[in-house]
C-alpha cells in the first residue's frame, strides 16, 4: 500500500513539476545540457493546463483504488509524517479522499526540503556548476536566498502538523492533542522530519560520486553537479585514513555515515514526539 502511494505521489510531482514550469527548456542553453535534450523545445500555454488536470485526476481517482486494494491487503492507508502514523480507513471514502489530497501535499514538502538540502550542498561545492543544475531545471529554490529555501520546509511541515493534529485526534485518529504548547513543539519535529527521507537520495549521491571517480560516465552536467553538491561531504571527512592506494573510499564511508546519522536523528524525533504526547 505504502509503495503504492509513493508510486503515484512521484507521478504526482511530475504533473506538478511540469505545471510549474520545472520541466521546461530554458532559453539561452547550449547544445548538450540536459534540458536542450528534452523534447518538445517550446510548449504551448494550452498544453500546461493538461498536467493540474492530470494532477487532480490522480488525487481524485486513486482513493477508488485505494479502498479495494487496502480490502485486498488487510491494511489501512497511513500517511506517514515521519514519527507518528496516521491510518485511515477503507471504510470512510470521505477520509481516504483527504488522504490522497494530504499525501501529495506532505510528498511536495519532503520534495521541497530535498531540493533545498541540495540546493545548499551545490552552493557549498562549486556555486556555478552546482547551481547550473538546478538552473536548467527551472528549480526556483535554487534562486531564492538561502534561508528562505532552508526555512520553507520546516515551517510547511509545522504549519501542516498544527493545523490538522487537533481535528484528527477529534475524530479519534489521534490521541489527544497536549496542549498548544507541546502542539507547537510536535509541529516542529514534524517540520525537521521532513528532511529526513533526503538521506537515502544523499547516501545514493555519494555512491554516484565514487562510481564517477574512476568510471567514465560522460560529460553531461548531471555530473558536474554530483559532484559539486557531494564535495562538502567528502571534504568533511577527507582526514580519514581510507584510502587504498588510489582508490579513496572517503565517498561510500560518508554514504555510511549519513544512513546511520539520519537513522540516529529519526529515533531521536520519534523518542522526542512520544515523550510530548504523554
Amino acid at each position: 500500500m505504502g509503495w503504492v502511494d509513493l508510486i503515484l505521489n512521484v507521478v504526482g510531482l511530475a504533473f506538478w513539476l511540469s505545471w510549474c514550469g520545472s520541466l521546461r527548456p530554458a532559453r539561452g542553453l547550449g547544445a548538450g545540457t540536459l534540458v536542450s535534450n528534452l523534447k518538445p523545445v517550446e510548449t504551448p500555454a494550452s498544453a500546461r493546463w493538461l498536467n493540474p488536470v492530470g494532477l487532480l485526476i490522480l488525487i481524485a481517482g486513486r482513493p477508488l483504488l485505494y479502498g479495494p486494494l487496502a480490502r485486498l491487503m488487510e491494511s489501512a492507508a497511513v500517511w506517514n509524517p515521519g514519527p507518528v502514523s496516521v491510518p485511515f480507513r477503507e471504510d470512510f471514502p470521505a477520509r481516504l479522499w483527504f488522504f490522497s489530497a494530504l499525501s501529495f501535499v506532505w510528498a511536495l514538502v519532503v520534495w521541497q526540503a530535498g531540493v533545498s538540502l541540495f540546493s545548499r550542498l551545490a552552493r557549498l561545492g562549486d556555486r556555478t556548476a552546482g547551481l547550473r543544475w538546478f538552473q536548467e531545471l527551472g528549480a526556483f529554490p535554487a534562486r531564492w536566498p538561502g534561508w528562505i529555501v532552508a526555512v520553507m520546509p520546516l515551517l510547511a511541515g509545522a504549519a501542516l502538523w498544527a493545523v490538522l493534529a487537533p481535528p484528527l485526534a477529534a475524530r479519534g485518529m489521534l490521541p489527544p492533542v497536549p496542549g498548544v504548547g507541546r502542539l507547537a513543539l510536535q509541529s516542529l519535529i514534524i517540520g525537521f522530519s521532513a528532511w529526513l527521507p533526503s538521506r537515502w537520495l544523499v547516501a545514493a549521491l555519494l555512491v554516484i560520486r565514487f562510481v564517477h571517480e574512476y568510471v567514465y560516465l560522460g560529460d553531461h552536467p548531471l555530473w558536474g553537479w554530483v559532484r559539486a553538491a557531494a564535495s562538502p561531504l567528502v571534504r568533511a571527512l577527507s582526514w580519514l585514513p581510507v584510502r587504498i592506494g588510489r582508490l579513496d573510499l572517503t565517498p561510500l564511508i560518508a554514504a555510511v555515515a549519513v544512513i546511520v546519522l539520519g537513522a540516529l536523528a529519526d529515533n531521536a524525533l520519534a523518542r522526542a514526539f512520544y515523550l510530548l504526547g504523554r
